[in-house]
């Protein structure tokens, strides 16, 4: 059985040349239709005209525009908390032995970690305390200098928590005195407010 390409394959194909052959290069287009087609080709211009107001904002109509994310603090992964535990643990223990064999008798105390959600960022919160003391007041001296051999001694910290702990990343650690807080702290005030 023949298709019905091989049936058909002797007639001629007369139906295109009934149509009248367009250049569409040549053609010359209306101003107003022009203007109209390259408004809308230019996707920074606000929409304008009658349907303006109906017109969505989709991906393609809007220029790129940065967004600002809200920073999420108070969502903590369980991830972030563990290394921030293990890197102030580390650190405590680290600072306490340099205390030991230095004869230091103030030593800086982590009350709380702060690790990026990226984990190549930890801030570790201080205060000052003594060794062996039990009148814990120190002197703004004594803090300047603690605050001093801190700075000193954070590519030594740095490089040993990278090489003791099995973390992936090689953090930047930052120690902050002024701004040491502790979530008994916060807590005790959340309930002062209720």
């Amino acid at each position: 059985m023949k298709t019905f390409d091989q049936r058909h394959a002797h007639e001629a194909d007369d139906d295109e040349d009934d149509m009248v052959e367009i250049d569409r290069a040549t053609e010359r287009i209306p101003k107003k239709k022009l203007l109209k087609v390259m408004g809308e080709l230019n996707s920074n211009k606000a929409p304008d005209g009658k349907n303006a107001e109906r017109m969505s904002k989709t991906k393609n109509t809007t220029p790129l525009e940065k967004k600002l994310k809200q920073p999420k603090s108070e969502r903590v992964s369980y991830r972030q908390e563990s290394v921030g535990i293990a890197v102030m643990e580390y650190v405590q223990n680290l600072l306490y032995e340099d205390a030991d064999v230095s004869g230091a008798d103030i030593v800086p105390t982590f009350v709380e970690a702060t690790v990026s959600p990226d984990l190549r960022r930890v801030v570790l919160f201080w205060i000052p305390m003594r060794l062996g003391s039990e009148n814990q007041t120190v002197g703004k001296r004594k803090v300047e200098a603690l605050k001093n051999r801190l700075t000193r001694q954070e590519r030594w910290v740095r490089r040993s928590v990278t090489q003791h702990l099995n973390l992936k990343f090689k953090q930047q650690k930052e120690a902050k005195a002024e701004e040491a807080r502790t979530l008994f702290e916060d807590e005790m005030k959340w309930l002062d407010e209720v």
